[in-house]
């Protein structure tokens, strides 16, 4: 299984696939999450720059688990699947373009998810409990100043991962 993009939901997805038994390899196009990416359970780590290692893992991928937010060169992820692979989107990129024959030539599924219903996110919580799943959170007290700090560093891609805003006064 691969896990692409090692950010906000892909540190969280590669434990949670770790948890499950899968093989899980991490894709990014920064080679300094690799030592992260294997602390929270992945077993490889392909850096999606290098256009040899991507090469040289076509049709090697069940299932790819897409958490980017950006513009892509699809076929690139998709020629890392096997026949039947699907490719499933929960990152939300502004545009996704690609010539639909890739999916027929090697029968390939391209899905999305979203949102889980109460009972799901309630077994989603207690596999996390079980297992000590946790997303890596940068916390602030909720100021104005601190506001504008967390959305500066958003814009320059540097929280680990997550930057939550916390209300001293609760």
């Amino acid at each position: 299984m691969g896990i692409l993009g090692i950010g906000g939901l892909g540190h969280v997805a590669i434990q949670f696939a770790h948890h499950l038994g899968a093989h899980v390899v991490a894709l990014s196009s920064s080679s300094g999450k690799e030592e992260e990416a294997k602390s929270l359970g992945a077993d490889e780590f392909l850096i999606t720059r290098d256009a040899a290692a991507m090469r040289a893992r076509d049709s090697t991928f069940d299932f790819i688990l897409c958490t980017v937010s950006a513009e892509l060169e699809w076929v690139t992820y998709f020629k890392l699947l096997k026949p039947e692979g699907k490719l499933c989107m929960v990152g939300l990129p502004p545009e996704i373009k690609f010539n639909p024959m890739i999916l027929v030539n090697k029968s390939l599924e391209f899905c999305g998810s979203y949102l889980a219903s109460p009972s799901e996110i309630k077994n989603m919580l207690t596999f996390c409990a079980k297992n000590k799943i946790k997303a890596m959170v940068e916390t602030h007290e909720m100021t104005a100043e601190n506001a504008n700090l967390a959305l500066d560093r958003l814009e320059k891609n540097l929280p680990r991962y997550r930057i939550v805003l916390c209300n001293a006064k609760l």
